[in-house]
């Protein structure tokens, strides 16, 4: 599967308050700048974004620096975020971006049901591997074995940004290119 922003969307799952507290300052902080150099290249190069936040009443809002590079924000309780149909409709209301990049919190649960669900829908899901994390790194690992069992592409948000690209001419080039530096 080759990347085409064209047919991509990128769904930020759960980069909320209390869930980004059970980091260590550094990975959290490492977690929240990849996840803006996504969502901030994305948004270049046209691609749709969508923020999910689990229960915010309980979990906190979304980062602010993420729900403003977003399109949208919506809420759910299902930890797989196309189980919930506010989400499973934004994203079929677009029927020609089959391709989701995932990032976000935590890898073995919303991150990981959402991409096997998708997966199982038809659609192709992309894990940001550097721009996922759980509390704990066992879980972590474990949820990567499962997606790669069940056949989810998994990469580097560089890697996705250059193949999106596609060409160093591409007009976004010069102005995104530094920030993977």
């Amino acid at each position: 599967m080759r990347i085409r922003p064209e047919r991509s969307i990128v769904l930020a799952i759960d980069l909320q308050e209390r869930l980004l507290a059970t980091l260590l300052p550094e990975e959290r902080q490492k977690l929240l700048l990849q996840a803006r150099k996504v969502l901030e290249a994305a948004s270049h190069l046209g691609i749709p974004r969508l923020a999910c936040a689990q229960y915010p009443q309980g979990l906190g809002p979304v980062d602010a620096g993420i729900t403003g590079l977003c399109e949208d924000q919506l809420e759910k309780t299902q930890f797989s975020c196309p189980r919930n149909p506010e989400i499973r409709e934004w994203l079929d209301s677009r029927p020609e971006r089959r391709q989701v990049w995932i990032l976000g919190l935590e890898a073995h649960i919303c991150v990981l049901q959402t991409a096997l669900e998708l997966k199982s829908l038809g659609w192709e899901p992309v894990v940001l591997e550097d721009v996922v994390a759980s509390r704990d790194p066992r879980n972590r690992e474990s949820a990567f074995r499962r997606l790669w069992q069940a056949g989810v592409t998994t990469t580097t948000s560089e890697a996705v940004f250059y193949e999106a690209l596609g060409d160093a001419t591409h007009p976004a080039f010069r102005q995104l290119a530094p920030h993977w530096r």
